[in-house]
């Protein structure tokens, strides 16, 4: 299998940067990956100051996992206090390829049950506060690479080593039926959003090897895509209030950007105040808010920010006690 990684710090399972994850973390024929641990750098000069630590004003859920090479942890995140709370363990799995992602009240993954097992990945899936839910069919693809959640349904990503399909999961079984192949897409970033009934997605043309452009696919026919060029692609797409904002850092700062996904133009929105690096692509988002992972400067202690998109210097974090390898709003 063709592991085609680009741009990224692939980060273990208990949040450090790692090469050797690449024995559990895998991604198929043309799928490779973008901006995790954006940002980092030796210096912290220059960036945005918030008022320091302040609680997530909010009742949000947050939820996030982590792991120690041989169990996966399911952790609530308490945005008042920094508390992170474990909810016990992911049961049947050592580890998982990418990052969870969220579809109703389950977490949902590909998971892997033993290190020597990394071929034969699972669809995993529990609700953390229920952990009898769990559930772990074979995927019928294995070159199933990432997960988008389309209005409840789950959909694959398939790398096929020339070019991207899209699938629908049946998350009973496990069985995956593919949709179709996405036009003059050759490579994927991760992660995809859905917005407004499309889904934008990052990736490297087939027509044009190497350029990097921004997809727009009608997830009923991925043959129809359409496609803009980037300069330079984003670490990160995030959905937010209705707007496709792509973030990027430069070792000293962590950037916002507004995109108009028809012609790949970009706007500055503005500097996250005090963040050095983000832990890209997870995340959350309700109304004008945008959640993340991040710190402060390297080496230094992970925190949830909370970004009004339209008051960027209004940004707000509080510290985690723990290190989660990622974020979810859980509803």
């Amino acid at each position: 299998m063709k592991n085609n990684c680009k741009a990224m710090k692939l980060r273990d399972l208990t949040g450090r940067s790692c090469a050797v994850i690449s024995t559990l973390l895998w991604l198929l024929g043309s799928i490779a990956c973008t901006g995790d641990g954006v940002g980092s750098g030796t210096t912290d000069t220059g960036r945005a100051k918030s008022g320091g630590d302040t609680a997530i004003s909010t009742s949000l859920h947050f939820l996030s996992a982590s792991g120690n090479g041989s169990t996966i942890d399911l952790l609530e995140l308490d945005g008042q206090t920094g508390a992170v709370v474990e909810l016990g363990e992911w049961p049947g799995i050592v580890g998982y390829n990418g990052s969870p992602i969220v579809i109703g009240s389950l977490f949902v993954t590909l998971g892997v049950v033993s290190p020597s097992d990394v071929d034969a990945p699972r669809l995993s899936s529990v609700n953390p506060y229920d952990l009898s839910t769990a559930q772990q069919p074979l995927l019928s693809d294995n070159r199933v690479g990432d997960f988008i959640d389309i209005e409840g349904a789950l959909y694959g990503v398939i790398g096929t080593g020339t070019a991207i399909e899209l699938g629908h999961i049946d998350m009973v079984n496990g069985q995956v039926t593919s949709v179709g192949t996405v036009a003059d897409m050759a490579v994927y970033y991760p992660r995809a959003v859905y917005l407004g009934g499309t889904i934008y997605a990052q990736g490297e043309s087939a027509s044009e090897p190497g350029a990097t452009k921004l997809y727009s696919i009608n997830p009923a026919a991925p043959a129809s895509a359409v496609s803009a060029a980037l300069t330079v692609p984003f670490a990160a797409l995030y959905g937010v209030d209705g707007e496709l904002i792509g973030v990027r850092g430069d070792g000293t700062v962590i950037e916002l950007y507004t995109i108009t996904p028809s012609t790949g133009a970009e706007v500055a929105m503005g500097v996250v105040p005090d963040m050095y690096q983000i832990y890209a692509p997870n995340y959350g988002a309700l109304n004008d808010h945008l959640y993340l992972l991040g710190s402060q400067s390297a080496g230094a202690a992970t925190r949830l920010y909370n970004i009004p998109i339209h008051d960027i210097a209004s940004t707000h974090s509080i510290p985690l006690d723990r290190d989660p390898a990622d974020l979810h709003i859980y509803p």
